[in-house]
């Protein structure tokens, strides 16, 4: 069987049509080898095939494939459509920079939107948001990053429960209170190195490292919105 499909590969020239039909069927591993036999045969149209391969690479989760070849069709027929394409691509691989450079100047609402969805992967929420609102798209309501980092100085553990982890909120903020009610205990009974230590291990754990939590899970909490939208169907 498989010398059968060598010699197919290898000699018979594609048949029109037979690499888009495997990819509408969601085979997009031999859509590929399809595709790429029609580019070396010269079968069809080279812009359709390129097309082709970029959509199969995507449907594989190949960004990096599928950009290369949204490259070449782009280099041959620029159109805003290709670019989005591009765009995307980009932001799905976390290259928010080089998708702003691509969509510098598009005006088209998809342009906006993704150059949006770009300042938002970057760590510019209220840019992000306002520039969407601007197009009719609205995203679950966050506290500012500000009054985050403000309360994670004054309580880690209540920052978590604004953003919905009343567990590790009301764990967080039970051990910071048993921690200070302990390091007094300690002070009153007179031993003051137990005490130190228990504050400094309070320090450390609560307020850098419980902040440093939160902010990480605030940040991933607004990320996921934004890599969301990248879905083309989003309104």
């Amino acid at each position: 069987m498989m010398t059968l499909w060598l010699l197919w590969v290898g000699f018979v020239r594609p048949i029109p049509g037979l690499a888009d039909t495997l990819l509408h069927l969601g085979d997009a591993f031999h859509a590929i080898t399809e595709y790429q036999r029609q580019l070396f045969f010269g079968v069809g149209d080279s812009l359709a095939v390129l097309q082709g391969l970029a959509r199969a690479y995507e449907a594989r989760g190949r960004w990096a494939d599928a950009l290369r070849y949204w490259g070449l069709v782009n280099y041959h027929q620029p159109q805003p459509e290709v670019r989005h394409h591009m765009a995307r691509l980009l932001l799905l691989q976390e290259r928010a920079s080089e998708a702003l450079i691509l969509l510098e100047g598009d005006t088209t609402r998809e342009g906006q939107r993704l150059r949006a969805i770009a300042r938002g992967l970057q760590g510019h929420y209220g840019e992000a948001r306002d520039s969407l609102a601007h197009l009719g798209i609205s995203l679950p309501a966050f506290p500012s990053p500000g009054w985050i980092r403000s309360l994670s100085w004054v309580l880690p553990g209540a920052g978590f429960l604004l953003l919905g982890e009343p567990v590790r909120g009301l764990s967080s903020v039970a051990a910071l209170v048993g921690s200070l009610g302990w390091a007094a205990y300690l002070a009153q009974e007179g031993h003051y190195g137990d005490a130190a230590a228990v504050g400094l291990s309070l320090v450390l754990r609560f307020y850098l490292g419980g902040r440093a939590s939160l902010l990480h899970l605030y940040r991933d909490r607004q990320q996921t919105l934004f890599f969301q939208l990248l879905n083309p169907s989003t309104p």
